[in-house]
């Protein structure tokens, strides 16, 4: 019975400890408070710093396979026109084609409302596509 009740207490000592371990080590970094001269205190997690677009400018090249991309030649100037030819992620118009039952043409299926989804499909990839090479532009421009 003293052996049960000793290991009782032991375990609830021990538990204890635990807990006032833990709450000692995380109190501080979550309450700390964040002020600025003139603004009002809030508390925010100061372990935790917040990253956005603007503070991150990674250099992607370095992950690019160099049969693929590659830097431009000296002689190209900025405001020439470059034309490069991506392959993305969506299904083509021809492949979406290829995969119906062919109970109409190619120029049946381009004006279908199937077609239409591929094609939307394509276009939004495309202008995400332009967004990303934008903001790429953008953040190595400043």
């Amino acid at each position: 019975m003293k052996k049960t009740h000793f290991s009782h207490i032991l375990r609830s000592a021990l538990s204890v400890l635990l807990a006032v371990s833990l709450l000692v080590g995380t109190v501080p970094a979550v309450f700390a408070a964040g002020t600025a001269a003139g603004s009002v205190p809030r508390l925010e997690i100061s372990a935790i710093n917040k990253l956005d677009n603007n503070s991150i400018l990674v250099n992607y090249l370095d992950y690019l396979n160099s049969n693929v991309a590659f830097r431009l030649p000296n002689g190209v100037k900025d405001d020439d026109d470059i034309s490069v030819i991506i392959r993305i992620d969506r299904s083509s118009l021809m492949d979406a084609y290829g995969r119906t039952d062919k109970t109409m043409s190619l120029q049946e299926f381009a004006v279908s409302d199937e077609a239409k989804t591929v094609l939307d499909a394509i276009s939004a990839r495309k202008e995400a596509l332009l967004t990303l090479f934008d903001e790429q532009t953008r953040l190595r421009n400043c």
